[in-house]
């Protein structure tokens, strides 16, 4: 029974050899069979509120359409609203460069006071002509 013993004590260090020389003549070649996958890590040193922004495709109508048509022709300086905002019959929506227009005014006053004058000197020529009439001094 020793013997037998023997050839199976023989036959177990056999099969371990066996197994194991293979992976000792092989030389490791400083980098692994797979890589290994990097990990990215993040420290989080407090909880913070942040806005969570999600965007959904939509088509948005606005409930009221008006057509702003201008009766005076310009250059616009200034818009007083903001898209989407209300407003109401009389706000003022746009400033328009007036330049022109005080200028028209400025002429159509300077004529006001032409027209004015010769107003003035008529009626005191129409008052001189009408005593000399009445004092028949003119035909």
């Amino acid at each position: 029974m020793n013997n037998r013993h023997n050839k199976k004590v023989t036959f177990a260090i056999m099969a371990l050899l066996s197994f194991s020389l293979p992976s000792l003549a092989e030389k490791p070649s400083g980098q692994p069979a797979m890589p290994v996958p990097k990990a990215d890590f993040f420290v989080i040193n407090k909880p913070q509120n942040r806005p969570v922004k999600l965007k959904y495709p939509a088509q948005l109508n606005a409930f009221g359409k008006v057509t702003v048509v201008a009766r005076v022709a310009g250059v616009l300086e200034e818009k007083h609203f903001i898209e989407g905002q209300v407003v109401k019959k009389g706000d003022l929506l746009y400033s328009i460069e007036d330049n022109i227009y005080q200028a028209r005014v400025n002429v159509a006053k300077a004529k006001l006071k032409i027209n004015e004058a010769a107003l003035e000197k008529t009626e005191r020529s129409w008052k001189r002509v009408k005593n000399l009439f009445n004092r028949k001094t003119v035909s």
